[in-house]
């Protein structure tokens, strides 16, 4: 697919012919360079299969290409590469068929026979996987990634297309966060896209030798929020540098050390001074406006502390620092994770999935030491049970978690056949007052790694 642009003239007939003559120039140009092309590597081209789209023109310009050229002609919005690309923001009919190649994954009659770990797999490594190349560009409606989750829910809880609230055992939310944080590991679709779209602000802040630096980018209010937040600099000449906006003061910005000070400065001014310009003569001064209360004057006099010891290198560059790797370079990896930073690490997550058990089990284990399993407890909680149901082995307790993983007689006798088979402390064995994760803890410390 080639797309050839154009802008329509609309003055004077001789100016009209003329842009005329020189797109089928350019059209006939382009042909014979495909043919040239060709001969030279053997790839001819398949115009049956190939089209050509205006980005500005008007109908004079597609009946001109159309006469000279041997393609097809279409229009915006287009699929190139797998991309869906558009000229104006995509609707939802342009967004749907993304939609529905992420979601096709297995027949009906076969979800069923799929097990929770396999779909746990198919989910992660497929399902999740696939709208990624979309979300490196473009930010995806809420309609649409919430469809997606809703069905990825859908799957891998039921094995079906839909579900109600009370088969999902743990709240999305928690299910895709990474393992160490007490989730499935399965991809959050918007942090993960604000993490690729972050590689975009990345490259054109610190690398201009890309072909597309300097033209006219699409702003992302939430990717540039992100940037500011995560992106330290370390100043050299002070050319690359924003000074009320970039995080060069000592690991801080201008808006974090006097924000009374940086809400009577523009926008424009902001998103334009450089530091190299603020330090010249202190013009930075001058981007003030209003009057200054007595706190603003404080702000004020931190900043010319700060600005007043700032010395500029001429001969060094501004170097963007990405403090959240060893590397000091941005990797979505590395971005996704800071995406959830302040989440609370838990132990048993190491436990659980570092351990050679089987999938099944891992995934058993992770829901009872949440105490996700529909025991007497949960099922009150829900109501769906309001008289007491003892345990199925005892007949004596409450059947919850605890109880039957731990407390119930048949579960000790259990673990002291296994202890005393495999040779490990019998003094590690669960009592009646013990819970799942504290003689998980307890226990570690006393058994052997190899077991």
């Amino acid at each position: 697919m080639d797309v050839i642009p154009h802008r329509g003239c609309r003055y004077t007939r001789t100016t009209l012919s003329s842009s005329q003559n020189r797109m089928q120039l350019t059209c006939i140009f382009v042909q014979e360079v495909l043919q040239i092309f060709g001969e030279a590597s053997g790839l001819w081209v398949n115009y049956a299969k190939s089209s050509a789209i205006l980005i500005r023109g008007e109908e004079r310009d597609e009946q001109l290409i159309r006469n000279t050229m041997p393609w097809t002609m279409e229009k915006f919005p287009c699929k190139y590469l797998g991309l869906q690309l558009a000229i104006r923001q995509m609707t939802r009919s342009d967004w749907q068929p993304i939609v529905d190649a992420t979601l096709k994954i297995l027949p009906g009659w076969q979800r069923g026979l799929v097990t929770r770990p396999g779909r746990l797999i198919l989910v992660n490594q497929v399902m999740r996987v696939r709208p990624m190349h979309h979300l490196i560009i473009a930010d995806a409606p809420k309609w649409a990634i919430e469809q997606v989750n809703k069905r990825c829910r859908a799957f891998f809880w039921e094995g079906s297309e839909a579900i109600h609230g009370g088969k999902c055992l743990v709240a999305s939310q928690r299910v895709c966060r990474p393992k160490d944080l007490g989730g499935l590991g399965l991809l959050d679709l918007n942090r993960q896209g604000l993490a690729l779209r972050l590689r975009w602000e990345w490259l054109r802040r610190t690398d201009p030798s890309r072909p597309w630096h300097g033209l006219p980018m699409a702003s992302d209010p939430q990717v540039q929020r992100v940037f500011d937040s995560l992106v330290h600099w370390k100043l050299g000449d002070g050319n690359k540098v924003l000074f009320w906006k970039d995080r060069w003061m000592d690991g801080g910005t201008a808006k974090e050390i006097a924000p009374g000070i940086w809400s009577k400065v523009r926008t424009q001014t902001v998103n334009k001074r450089t530091v190299y310009d603020g330090l010249f003569n202190h013009r930075w001064t001058a981007d003030i406006s209003g009057e200054l209360t007595t706190d603003d004057l404080v702000q004020l006099i931190k900043l010319w502390e700060i600005a007043i010891t700032t010395h500029l290198d001429p001969t060094q560059r501004d170097e963007a620092i990405w403090p959240w790797n060893s590397k000091q370079v941005y990797t979505s990896a590395s971005a996704y994770q800071m995406l959830f930073k302040g989440a609370i690490r838990v132990a048993y997550a190491r436990w659980i999935w570092k351990c050679w058990a089987p999938l099944t089990c891992k995934i058993f284990l992770w829901l009872a030491i949440q105490h996700r399993i529909w025991t007497f407890d949960r099922r009150l909680r829900h109501g769906l049970q309001y008289n007491p149901s003892p345990c199925y082995l005892c007949d004596q307790e409450e059947d919850t978690v605890d109880h039957i993983l731990l407390q119930c007689v048949f579960a000790r006798q259990v673990w002291f056949l296994g202890c005393t088979r495999l040779g490990i402390y019998v003094s590690i064995l669960p009592t009646v007052a013990d819970n799942l994760e504290e003689w998980w803890t307890r226990s570690r410390k006393h058994t052997h790694k190899t077991y």
